[in-house]
């Protein structure tokens, strides 16, 4: 066998792949499905929390009085 080939399926989740394999193209394309929805949710989740934490950090700034900024 070529090392360099075994060196890179080191790396690789075989049982995954097999797995998947054995699912119908609708099926994989289902859990594609709810793997982007899943993205989708953390992007949001992400996105809400980095404009919370933006809203406060401004919300704290303008609490401070001119003189000490």
């Amino acid at each position: 066998t070529d090392p360099v080939v075994e060196w890179y399926k080191r790396g690789v989740d075989r049982s995954l792949i097999r797995e998947n394999l054995l699912k119908t193209h609708e099926e994989r394309l289902l859990s594609l499905q709810g793997m982007q929805a899943f993205v989708d949710e953390v992007r949001a989740a992400g996105e809400a929390l980095r404009r919370r934490s933006s809203l406060e950090a401004t919300a704290e700034l303008e609490s401070i009085p001119e003189e000490r900024r």
